[in-house]
């Protein structure tokens, strides 16, 4: 029999390219477990206990081929078409931002706010600016199921709002959350889409990642797209052009019910708090660490 027909056993598979994943992977087993059990459609459980048994030549092929993607620096949730946040599941592709930890921070904070300040729900309205996979409104709105609050998303990518809507729809939240294309929060402004009565949330995990810093980032990560990740002015472009914007609204509105969550990079609280020492005529502002003591979300609030 050629040697192309030769059965293989699972942990021999595994084994051989292991040494490869090692080389662009810290969790190779990990990421050996999840691609042999999306190939074969099988559980974890299922996965360990197989792991001597001799494999035909498709379901070869289909370790094969994702493994291969792996290999060429493809992150597992592109592979997968889905990643898990805040307990939830999002569909994901090379369109958007793959969901991580860090952002929790951010639905964590938001949805403290919201009990704890005992808002009117009727005349609330929580807004996601560049909602990427929509991963953060769809956590906190999951979360707030029971309360009458209006939802709002918005992203300037076509492509992003195609992710989102299929999220939306997952989770059955189609009619509960609106969606619209905007830069930042150029259509709210020109739309008055909000009104003096209501208290107004807005989250916002925009790209603030230096131009040069990206640079040095993973092949990895630079799968995921640029335009989402890097901002100029050392990251803070997009972060100081939306602070300008929450300005003009509290302005244009006489609204007193402001407040916003910005994800950041640690590096950059002290210009962010220069900045925001500036406008202290309208924002009173905090930061929060995450789990690793970084900072990692500014809170703004109109005064």
């Amino acid at each position: 029999m050629p040697a192309i027909f030769k059965k293989i056993i699972l942990q021999e598979l595994v084994d051989f390219y292991k040494k490869k994943i090692k080389k662009i992977s810290t969790t190779p087993d990990l990421d050996l477990q999840i691609l042999v059990c999306k190939a074969l459609n099988i559980s974890k459980e299922r996965y360990y206990l197989q792991r001597n048994q001799n494999l035909n030549q498709w379901k070869i092929f289909k370790i094969k081929r994702l493994i291969g993607k792996r290999l060429k620096n493809i992150p597992i949730a592109y592979i997968l078409g889905k990643k898990e946040f805040f307990g939830l599941d999002f569909r994901v592709n090379p369109d958007v931002l793959i969901p991580r930890p860090d952002s929790e921070l951010l639905v964590e904070k938001a949805l403290s706010l919201v009990e704890k300040e005992k808002f009117e729900p009727s005349k609330s309205l929580i807004v996601d600016v560049g909602t990427g996979s929509g991963c953060l409104i769809i956590s906190i709105a999951k979360n707030l199921a029971e309360k009458k609050i209006n939802f709002l998303a918005l992203d300037y990518s076509k492509k992003a709002l195609k992710i989102v809507r299929k999220n939306l729809i997952f989770h059955k939240l189609e009619n509960k959350i609106k969606l619209n294309r905007s830069n930042l929060l150029n259509k709210i402004e020109k739309r008055n889409c909000f009104k003096a009565s209501q208290t107004i949330i807005i989250t916002a995990n925009l790209p603030y990642i230096d131009p040069d810093a990206y640079l040095k980032l993973s092949l990895e990560v630079k799968k995921e797209p640029k335009a989402a990740l890097i901002a100029k002015n050392k990251g803070l472009f997009l972060i100081k052009k939306i602070i300008n914007q929450i300005i003009l609204l509290i302005q244009n509105y006489k609204n007193k019910n402001f407040f916003v969550f910005l994800e950041i990079d640690f590096s950059q609280k002290n210009r962010l708090k220069e900045l925001l020492k500036f406008h202290s005529k309208y924002l009173k502002f905090r930061f929060h660490k995450d789990l690793t003591q970084k900072t990692r979300v500014v809170e703004i609030w109109s005064k």
